[in-house]
């Protein structure tokens, strides 16, 4: 059993190298300069991982014409929901507790852990401000917006 868990954290390590670092488990100090996500969610999705945490892209049917499909591009998908990230929910003690069991798990180093799991938390409540509220998402065809990859270029560059 043990050197099963071995391989496991060793594959880990392995994919967080490949995507650019995890430092809550690898020990290395965190420099946002050197961490691309746009390439991270390429090279996520290359090795078959959701890459929706940060944006979400997908073939989606055209809603005014279902012959077609489109490439959706949607809020990103969020570890909790998105009031709970929002209000001071109960469940934030839980998805803490989470954070800091899988961070030890994978090797990381409980004082910075401490630290970085708060830093991860803000940084998703303040993702979670970004992105529509339930009730609107439901009313999604207020948010079709259809555009050529050109007119995609311009909005976004690079």
């Amino acid at each position: 059993m043990l050197a099963i868990s071995k391989t496991s954290n060793q594959s880990i390590h392995k994919i967080i190298e490949q995507i650019g670092d995890w430092p809550m488990a690898t020990n290395k100090q965190w420099n946002p300069v050197d961490f691309d996500w746009m390439e991270a969610t390429v090279k996520l999705r290359w090795l078959g991982i959701s890459s929706d945490e940060f944006i979400k892209i997908q073939p989606v049917i055209d809603v005014f014409n279902n012959t077609i499909y489109r490439i959706g591009i949607n809020e990103p998908k969020l570890s909790l929901d998105r009031n709970q990230l929002i209000g001071n929910s109960s469940v934030i003690k839980h998805y803490v507790n989470f954070m800091k069991k899988t961070a030890l798990t994978y090797g990381g180093q409980r004082e910075m852990i401490e630290h970085d799991v708060y830093e991860v938390l803000e940084f998703e409540r303040e993702l979670s401000l970004l992105t529509m509220p339930e009730e609107a998402v439901r009313e999604s065809i207020m948010f079709y917006r259809s555009m050529t990859v050109a007119d995609l270029s311009t909005l976004a560059p690079s």
